[in-house]
């Protein structure tokens, strides 16, 4: 249990759920951007935003998804969440498999 608290808080701290990745320093953006937990968060931000519509004054209507787009808070489209998280998960089943296939 300790040992998958040290791959999964760093993961989870780098995701960009606790802050967006653009108040963070620039080292660290490097690290957030390669974190594919990212992405994922990114994609639920995308769809829970993405039909919010929110008055800004005088009629103005603007998409929630748009102000959070503006706001840093969502960085990537949709598509590209999607392909990261499956791309990433097709690499790790096929290194799963790979190490559990092997017999001694």
């Amino acid at each position: 249990m300790m040992i998958m608290n040290f791959i999964v808080m760093p993961l989870y701290f780098l995701s960009g759920a606790m802050f967006p990745i653009n108040s963070a320093p620039d080292w660290m953006k490097t690290l957030m951007v390669i974190d594919p937990l990212s992405y994922g968060v990114d994609a639920i931000r995308n769809i829970v935003f993405s039909d919010t519509m929110v008055n800004v004054g005088q009629g103005v209507k603007i998409s929630l998804a748009e102000m959070a787009r503006q706001a840093g808070l969502i960085r990537w489209d949709l598509t590209v969440d999607i392909a990261v998280m499956a791309a990433v998960a097709v690499v790790l089943a096929n290194i799963g498999s790979l190490s559990f296939s092997k017999t001694e």
